[in-house]
C-alpha cells in the first residue's frame, strides 16, 4: 500500500527498530525472531533515550535480550536493564496496591473502571511486566468519589498537591477544567489518578459512566479479577487519549496494534462508526496512519486508503508525527516552548466551536493562581483580568529578576575572593 507523502521518508536506524519491537507479538507464549540486519550500525546511546521517551524500556530489553544483545556495550546493556529493574518494581507495587483498592472498593460497593496500567498489560499481552506503566488511572463512579478517596488514604496515598481551600463556587469552576484527582501512594513513589471523566474536554470525548459499565470486562488479577473498559470503549479512549498527548509515548501505538492485529474490516469499521458518532473520525483515521508510519502495521487495505485520503486525518498525523517523531529530553517536554507547540496542537485537533471554547476556557483557569490569590466569589472576575499580567510575571520577571541576582552575586563574590 503506497504511503501518504507525509511518512518521512527514511527512519533513522534506531527509529526503525523502534518501531519494529512495537510491531513485535507480545503476548505470553509468543516466539519472536529479530532480523540481524535490525542491530547493525545502531547509535546504543541513542536507544536508552529511545526507549525512555517513547515508554518501551521493558520491551526493548527483552527485545534485545532475545537478540543476545547484538553488539549493545556494556553500560548501555546495564543502564537498560536497571530501567527495566525499575519499571518491574514499580508494577509489583501497581499489582499490590490496585488488588488492595479494587478488593475494598467491592466491599464497600464501590464501582471503579480501571483505565489502563497494569490491567491494560494483562489484558493486551497476558504479561503485567511487558507494558511499561508508572501511574495507576482510574475512573470512579460518580457520587463515590469521597468515599473512594478514604480507601486511597487508608492504603498510605496522599493528594500530591494539597491546597487551601476555595468557595464551594470556585471549586466546581475549576473542577470542569480537570478530569481527576491526583494521589501519591507513599510507599512505593506510585501516582494514582482517581478520574471523574475521561478528559478535561468533555467535547474530544464524553462520559457516560453507566454505559461504561454496562459494555464493561474483566482481567484476572492476582486470584480476583478487575473491571476494565469494554473493546470498542477500550479502542476509542486510547486513540482520543494519545491524539490529546500528540502520541508522545509510542507505547500507545503498541497497545492499538494489539487491538488492531484481533480486527478484521467488519471490527475496525464498527470501530469507526464509533468514532463517526462522537466526532472523532478524524482522529480515528489518524491513527491508522501513525500505526503504518511508526511500525509498519499491516491494516485492510480499504480502510488505510479512505484514511489517506482524509485530508485532515493526514494533517493530524503528520503534525502527531512532528510532535513525537524527534528526540526529546526531560528538559525539553517541560519547556514553555514544547508547552505551546502542544497547547497549539491541542487547538487544531478537533474543529468545532463547543471543543475549541472550552480548550480556550482552560487555559484561563490556572489553579495556582487561584490557590494563590483566594478571592472572595464577589472578585471571580478578576482572575480573567490578572491572568495574562500573572503569567507575563511568571515567564518573564521571575527569570530575569533571577537571573539579575545572580549576575549582581558575582561582582560580590568577586570582591570578597579579592579581600
Amino acid at each position: 500500500m503506497a504511503a501518504p507523502a507525509f511518512f518521512p521518508a527514511t527512519w533513522s536506524k534506531e527509529r526503525r527498530l523502534v518501531g519494529e519491537i512495537l510491531a513485535a507479538d507480545w503476548s505470553v507464549g509468543a516466539k519472536r525472531v529479530w532480523d540481524k540486519a535490525l542491530f547493525r550500525d545502531i547509535d546504543w546511546s541513542k536507544i536508552p533515550k529511545l526507549a525512555w521517551q517513547y515508554k518501551i524500556r521493558p520491551m526493548t530489553a527483552a527485545a534485545l535480550r532475545e537478540a543476545g544483545w547484538p553488539g549493545v556495550p556494556a553500560e548501555i546493556r546495564a543502564a537498560l536493564e536497571a530501567a527495566e529493574k525499575r519499571c518491574c518494581e514499580k508494577t509489583m507495587w501497581q499489582l499490590k496496591l490496585l488488588a488492595a483498592l479494587a478488593a475494598e472498593a467491592e466491599r464497600r460497593g464501590i464501582r471503579l473502571i480501571v483505565m489502563k496500567g497494569v490491567a491494560l498489560s494483562i489484558r493486551l499481552y497476558g504479561n503485567p511486566f511487558i507494558r511499561e506503566a508508572f501511574d495507576l488511572d482510574l475512573l470512579i463512579d460518580p457520587g463515590e468519589e469521597t468515599r473512594f478517596h478514604e480507601i486511597l488514604r487508608a492504603q498510605g496515598c496522599r493528594v500530591t498537591a494539597s491546597r487551601p481551600r476555595l468557595t464551594p463556587r470556585q471549586t466546581a469552576i475549576l473542577r470542569r477544567y480537570h478530569h481527576d484527582r491526583g494521589f501519591l501512594h507513599l510507599p512505593s513513589g506510585m501516582k494514582i489518578e482517581s478520574h471523574h471523566k475521561l478528559s478535561s474536554n468533555r467535547h474530544l470525548i464524553g462520559t457516560d459512566f453507566e454505559a461504561l459499565w454496562s459494555a464493561r470486562e474483566t482481567v484476572p488479577l492476582t486470584g480476583s479479577s478487575v473491571t476494565v473498559m469494554g473493546e470498542e470503549d477500550l479502542v476509542h479512549y486510547l486513540i482520543v487519549h494519545a491524539a490529546r498527548h500528540g502520541w508522545e509515548r509510542w507505547k500507545w501505538v503498541a497497545d492499538l496494534i494489539v487491538l488492531g492485529r484481533k480486527a478484521d474490516a467488519a471490527r475496525l469499521s464498527l470501530w469507526r462508526q464509533r468514532a463517526v458518532r462522537e466526532g472523532n473520525a478524524d482522529i480515528f483515521d489518524s491513527w491508522l496512519l501513525l500505526s503504518a508510519a511508526v511500525a509498519s502495521c499491516p491494516l485492510p487495505r480499504q480502510a488505510f486508503e479512505a484514511a489517506a485520503r482524509n485530508r485532515r486525518a493526514c494533517a493530524l498525523a503528520k503534525r502527531a508525527l512532528d510532535m513525537s517523531g524527534g528526540d526529546r529530553s526531560l528538559a525539553e517536554i517541560s519547556s514553555l516552548a514544547y508547552m505551546l507547540k502542544m497547547r497549539i496542537y491541542r487547538l487544531r485537533l478537533k474543529r468545532t466551536i463547543r471543543y475549541l471554547v472550552t480548550e480556550l476556557a482552560a487555559l484561563m483557569h490556572r489553579d495556582q493562581d487561584w490557590y494563590t490569590l483566594r478571592l472572595p466569589d464577589r472578585f471571580i472576575w478578576l482572575y480573567y483580568v490578572l491572568r495574562p499580567l500573572l503569567l507575563v510575571w511568571r515567564r518573564g520577571c521571575v527569570p530575569l529578576a533571577a537571573i539579575l541576582g545572580k549576575s549582581a552575586a558575582k561582582p560580590r563574590a568577586s570582591g570578597a575572593d579579592e579581600a
